[in-house]
C-alpha cells in the first residue's frame, strides 16, 4: 500500500509537470506540419551517413552475459578500445574492437554495409576466434536510435537477435544486444557496451537526425536516465549493496530492485498488458542479480517508448484509476527513475563514490539537451 501511494504521488506530481510545460515546442512544429508531414509518409530518409557520428577512436566498457538464455546472471566485464573507419565515403564502415578482462581477450570486427535501395544497414560481425562472418543483423536508424534484427540459432534453437544503438552524443554512445526465444515477446540483454570518444568529436551535424516531437523528447530523456541508473548500479561495490543511511530507508540494492520493479508497473500500462511481477526488491540482493534485473526491466520498457508517437501519446489510458495520456505515464516513469537516482547519488556520496552525472566529461547539456530543442 505504501508503494502504491508513493507511485501515485509521483504520478500526480509528474502530471502537473506535463500540464505546466510551455507549449512553444508544439507550436513551432505546427506551421510546417500544415504544409507537409514527412514523418507520416512511407518515404524513408537516405541513411548512408547514419554512422558518421561514430568515425574515430573510442574507449569501450563492455559487459557480456556469460551464458545467454540459460537463466544465468553471471556477467563478464572488459575494457579496451574501438576504432571505426569510414569506407566508400560513409556508405560502409569497419569497426575493430579489442578488449581485455578477467575472462580473457576479445578481438572482433564488424563490417557495416548500406543498401541504398532498401535504405537499410546490414551489420556483419566476426571475431578472431571464429574467423567467419555471422548472420548479419539488418535495420535502420529512426529518431536517433538504430535497431537491427536477424534470426539465428543458439544451442539448436531458433532465436531472434536484436542489436540497438542509442544514447548517441558527440562523445558517447550505447550498444545493446538481446536474444529472444519466444518470437520477440520478451528479450534478454546479453551484451552491453558503452563507448566514450578519445580525442575531438566530429561536428554535431554528423549525428543521425533527432526527433523534435514531444514523444521524441520523452524517449531521449528515458535513454539518458536509463544510462545513468545502470552506470550507478555498476559503480557501487557489491559489498555496499546492503548499505542504507538509516534503518528506515531502503538499502542501495533495494532501491535498484525497486527501480527494476517499477519499469514493469508503468510500462505494462502503456503496453496494455498485465504487469509482470518479478518482485525484484523482495527476492534479489546480489549486485549481479540486481543489475541483470534492472536491465531486463529496461528491455521491457524499451518497447513501450519505442512504439510511442505524438498521436498515440495523446491517447487516454487508465493509470491507478485515473484517465491519463500515455505520454504522462511514460513521463511519470522518467520522473520516478530520476527521483530514485537522487537516492543513489546520496548513497554513493556517503561512500565517497562520484555519481555518473558528476564524472569528468559529463555535461548538464547531455541531460537537458532535449529540453532546449523544444524552446524557440
Amino acid at each position: 500500500m505504501n508503494a502504491f501511494r508513493h507511485l501515485r504521488t509521483c504520478v500526480l506530481l509528474c502530471g502537473l509537470l506535463v500540464v505546466l510545460q510551455p507549449p512553444q515546442g508544439r507550436a513551432r512544429q505546427e506551421p510546417d506540419a500544415a504544409k507537409s508531414s514527412p514523418r507520416s509518409t512511407s518515404t524513408k530518409q537516405d541513411g548512408q551517413h547514419d554512422f558518421d557520428f561514430e568515425i574515430g577512436t573510442w574507449k569501450t566498457h563492455l559487459r557480456r552475459r556469460q551464458h545467454p538464455l540459460s537463466g544465468s546472471t553471471t556477467w563478464l566485464e572488459y575494457e579496451g578500445t574501438t576504432v571505426v573507419r569510414k569506407v566508400w565515403n560513409g556508405r560502409a564502415n569497419m569497426v575493430e574492437l579489442e578488449v581485455d578482462g578477467p575472462a580473457g581477450h576479445i578481438e572482433a570486427l564488424s563490417l557495416r554495409l548500406y543498401n541504398p535501395e532498401a535504405r537499410q544497414w546490414s551489420l556483419n560481425f566476426s571475431n578472431s576466434a571464429g574467423g567467419t562472418m555471422a548472420q548479419p543483423t539488418i535495420g535502420e536508424f529512426k529518431n536517433g536510435r538504430g535497431e537491427f534484427i536477424d534470426q539465428e540459432s543458439l544451442n539448436g534453437r531458433a532465436i531472434l537477435v536484436r542489436f540497438v544503438i542509442s544514447d548517441i552524443t558527440p562523445t558517447s554512445c550505447h550498444f545493446e544486444q538481446s536474444f529472444s526465444d519466444d518470437g520477440g515477446k520478451t528479450w534478454e540483454v546479453n551484451w552491453i557496451a558503452t563507448d566514450t570518444r578519445v580525442g575531438d568529436a566530429p561536428p554535431a551535424a554528423a549525428a543521425p537526425a533527432r526527433d523534435d516531437s514531444l514523444s521524441g523528447w520523452t524517449k531521449d530523456a528515458y535513454g539518458m536516465v536509463k544510462k545513468i541508473l545502470l552506470r550507478s548500479a555498476e559503480k557501487m561495490p557489491a559489498a555496499d549493496y546492503a548499505f542504507k543511511p538509516t534503518d528506515e530507508t531502503r538499502s542501495f540494492g533495494q532501491v535498484v530492485g525497486h527501480l527494476a520493479d517499477a519499469q514493469y508497473t508503468f510500462c505494462s500500462i502503456v503496453r496494455g498488458e498485465k504487469a509482470p511481477a518479478p518482485r525484484v526488491e523482495q527476492t534479489k540482493s546480489a549486485k549481479a542479480d540486481l543489475i541483470a534485473a534492472l536491465e531486463d526491466g529496461f528491455v521491457y520498457c524499451d518497447k513501450a517508448y519505442a512504439g510511442m508517437t505524438d498521436a498515440s501519446a495523446a491517447q487516454m489510458i487508465d493509470l491507478f484509476g485515473a484517465r491519463t495520456p500515455r505520454l504522462s505515464v511514460l513521463t511519470s516513469n522518467n520522473m520516478h527513475n530520476l527521483e530514485h537516482y537522487g537516492n543513489l547519488v546520496t548513497y554513493m556520496r556517503l561512500k565517497k563514490i562520484v555519481p555518473p552525472t558528476s564524472e569528468p566529461g559529463f555535461t548538464a547539456g547531455a541531460v537537458v539537451g532535449a529540453i532546449s530543442r523544444t524552446s524557440p
